[in-house]
């Protein structure tokens, strides 16, 4: 839905202006001291909420797929588990090798298609008086994911944007509830922003002058979860498929990720140049990508286990060579690596090389 992209950018203009009037609303999701820190991470996606466009150009660094590089994993599926979308926090070679290494990349599920499209669709006399999921729309959660990149959010903050103990941090209740019992955190949490940005959007929207006008959600003082809430799912990249063992997984916490790593980096490669035909007889592409630490989301979080050795990001580096074998028959129009051969889809083969 492309129209959610100016939606959210509408989201972000309203949470910026008019402070000092709408501070009784940013009281309820965040502690006073980290108000300035707030309106910096809005200022990074939208910095005169008067002359809006298209938005920063740091949001360039957001890119969205439309492969689920997370479908199918046995650990956990954020997408078959209900969740909206989620941000993978790898560097973004995977995708498009001009990009900067502080570019995220999100893929929404099925279930945050499902949302409301647009603000639009949504009439003031449907919300009734109490802040609820009849606020939310596309653009909240494509805001949401934003905040994930740390060009956006920890550029201001200092800290990471995350999801701050999955469902304990998601929707209305949970975010005020958060801001009760552990308000620190308050401000590494992507649903605190965005439902302080949502209920600011309405009440501005539907021209309420009581402010705060919308009431709490009868749970926030019992911290019951708000029925609505969607659970974060941390899982590890789908298991590879049959092969050799090259070595026993170790015991305890922390698994042995370069194989689970390997898999992630051959769904990017095939999804990045298995998209067109490639000519032939003589192929050759070679693509380099590195490894990096986890992945978070609007409902659903895939998180990497590592033991790295080093402190930055980027660790392991994977180089992906595709070359045409001397004398190996092409066929009419060239090759083409979405194909299956024989069953096999691009990313198992180029994955099985590896393992093999």
């Amino acid at each position: 839905n492309p129209n959610a992209l100016p939606d959210a950018i509408d989201l972000v203009a309203a949470a910026i202006s008019d402070y000092t009037k709408y501070k009784p609303i940013y009281e309820k999701y965040f502690p006073e001291v980290d108000h300035q820190r707030v309106q910096n991470v809005f200022k990074n996606i939208v910095s005169d909420p008067n002359n809006v466009g298209t938005g920063e150009a740091r949001l360039k660094e957001c890119i969205i797929i439309g492969l689920d590089v997370s479908k199918g994993n046995p650990g956990g599926d954020p997408c078959a588990e209900g969740a909206e979308a989620y941000t993978i926090l790898i560097p973004p070679t995977l995708i498009d090798p001009g990009q900067s290494q502080t570019a995220t990349i999100t893929h929404f599920c099925p279930n945050g298609l499902k949302a409301t499209p647009r603000y639009s669709n949504i009439q003031c006399g449907d919300l009734g008086d109490t802040t609820s999921v009849k606020m939310d729309f596309f653009g909240a959660t494509v805001m949401h994911e934003w905040l994930h990149n740390d060009a956006v959010g920890k550029a201001a903050t200092g800290v990471h944007i995350e999801d701050i103990n999955g469902i304990n941090g998601y929707r209305p209740t949970n975010t005020r509830n958060l801001r009760k019992s552990s308000p620190n955190d308050c401000l590494k949490n992507a649903d605190s922003y965005t439902w302080l940005a949502l209920e600011i959007f309405w009440t501005k929207k539907c021209s309420y002058n009581d402010i705060p006008h919308f009431k709490d959600p009868a749970d926030v003082q019992g911290g019951t979860q708000h029925p609505n809430s969607t659970p974060a799912s941390t899982v590890q990249p789908a298991d590879p498929p049959a092969a050799p063992v090259c070595a026993p997984v170790p015991d305890g916490g922390v698994k042995d990720a370069h194989e689970s790593k390997a898999k992630l980096v051959a769904n990017a490669f095939c999804d990045r140049f298995a998209k067109d035909t490639v000519p032939g007889p003589d192929v050759n592409i070679e693509h380099m990508l590195w490894s990096t630490e986890s992945s978070v989301g609007r409902g659903g979080s895939i998180k990497v286990v590592q033991d790295w050795t080093r402190d930055d990001s980027q660790d392991d580096v994977y180089t992906v060579s595709v070359k045409s074998v001397q004398d190996c028959p092409v066929p009419d129009g060239g090759f083409n690596l979405a194909e299956p051969v024989s069953g096999n889809k691009c990313g198992d083969i180029v994955y099985n090389a590896w393992k093999n």
